[in-house]
């Protein structure tokens, strides 16, 4: 047989072969960064547990003082030195807040101002010490207004006209714009608009299961399509790794597991979401459980 022919059976037979995707970094939560500001030991255990969990993206809560355009970041220079470190090991770091009284009209400037005091930050630091984006995680259906159909339609329109003017906020200074939805938030509900808003979505999709009616691929494959066809968002699968202890029914979390059955199903998961666009990785809530899961001897 010739060469040539040899190389034409190979290229049809490669073409029949699906093509591996690569498995992309994990996001994860971090709602008390304290430890990491205060410390550069705890800095450094940090950072080297996020390299050997494949951690690409923090999303780190912020804390500001003052008001309206007086708004400041707290703790400037401590996160100075962080974000460098965070910069230097190939991660990226986005300040993290949220609220549901964000999502009334009343308190839009106050959501607002804080991203106008990570821009004035950014703008007085190198570009190695400054935040990549702004992520919010409000959640409005917290609101006692949700249970009411007419006021949870106004308060829907109001939280995406925050999101809306957030986003602008955010890019004009230079900032990716992310925000956390729950997963049964489907096509029922005006988040088509909310998906073409964001940058970066991050579902809250709390099984530890990946298969099943119920499992982690049954509640993201809704928005991954939807976001596949209509949107520019990257969407991150988020799951749970704490608040056993505070009741949180055992599907919801992966707390009272071990990191090797947590890494399998995650694992599952991956390789079912890989093929969509949108797919960016898996994201874990949050640092402290996630840590404590991960070094238990189980």
């Amino acid at each position: 047989m010739t060469r040539l022919l040899w190389a034409a059976m190979f290229a049809v037979l490669s073409s029949l072969t699906p093509a591996a995707h690569p498995t992309p970094p994990r996001a994860l939560w971090v709602w008390d960064p304290s430890p990491l500001l205060d410390d550069v030991r705890e800095r450094g255990v940090f950072l080297d547990f996020y390299e050997r969990h494949r951690i690409g993206t923090v999303w780190a809560q912020i804390s500001t003082g003052g008001t309206g355009a007086q708004r400041r970041l707290d703790r400037a220079a401590e996160w100075r030195v962080l974000l460098a470190e965070v910069h230097r090991r190939g991660m990226t770091l986005h300040a993290l807040d949220g609220d549901p009284q964000y999502a009334l009209r009343a308190q839009h400037d106050v959501a607002l101002s804080m991203i106008d005091a990570v821009s004035a930050y950014n703008a007085a630091v190198p570009p190695l010490e400054r935040f990549d984006g702004m992520h919010f995680d409000n959640e409005p259906y917290l609101l006692p207004e949700w249970m009411e159909p007419a006021a949870r339609a106004r308060l829907l329109a109001d939280y995406l006209d925050l999101n809306e003017r957030a986003a602008a906020r955010s890019h004009a200074a230079g900032l990716a714009y992310g925000v956390d939805i729950p997963f049964w938030w489907r096509s029922a509900d005006p988040t088509n608009r909310l998906l073409d808003i964001a940058d970066n979505v991050g579902i809250m999709d709390y099984r530890n299961q990946a298969g099943g009616p119920d499992g982690i691929v049954a509640h993201a494959v809704d928005t991954l399509e939807r976001t596949d066809q209509i949107a520019k968002a990257r969407v991150f699968v988020g799951v749970e790794t704490g608040g056993a202890a505070a009741g949180t029914p055992s599907k919801e979390t992966f707390a009272g597991t071990s990191i090797r059955d947590m890494n399998a199903e995650l694992d599952t998961a991956e390789k079912a979401l890989a093929g969509h666009r949108s797919y960016a990785g898996i994201a874990i809530h949050d640092y402290p459980a996630f840590r404590h899961l991960a070094e238990s001897p189980k």
